[in-house]
């Protein structure tokens, strides 16, 4: 089986139904409410995506969590997820930290295409 696919997202709503859409085409996905629940996962994943949301409810942004995952897994792809990025995306994804930004609202055909599903 390959490696999972982590989403996170501090909305329950929108993580199930990611979780749902990955699930119908299967893919296995695992899930985090909060960076530091995704930086947990880490530990005990290797991942082949990780889709976060810009804004986590907590300390770390999602950019600021994909450019932590890039120093401990650098070949899982990096997608960021905003209704509205900041100034900030621009650098990350120039830098390289995010390779993928999905604008809210997204379609199942654009979020599968970023996976390269």
């Amino acid at each position: 089986m390959p490696p999972p696919i982590l989403i996170v997202e501090d909305s329950r709503f929108v993580r199930s139904t990611l979780m749902r859409l990955l699930a119908s085409h299967g893919i296995a996905a695992v899930e985090a409410s909060t960076a530091q629940e995704a930086l947990f996962v880490l530990t005990d994943h290797s991942l082949f995506a990780i889709i976060a949301d810009y804004h986590l409810g907590g300390p770390m942004t999602g950019v600021d969590l994909l450019q932590e995952i890039r120093r401990r897994q650098p070949d899982a792809i990096r997608v960021l997820m905003s209704a509205a990025a900041p100034a900030s995306v621009s650098a990350a994804l120039a830098s390289g930290d995010v390779q993928h930004l999905l604008h809210k609202p997204f379609s199942a055909a654009e979020l599968l295409a970023t996976l390269g599903r």
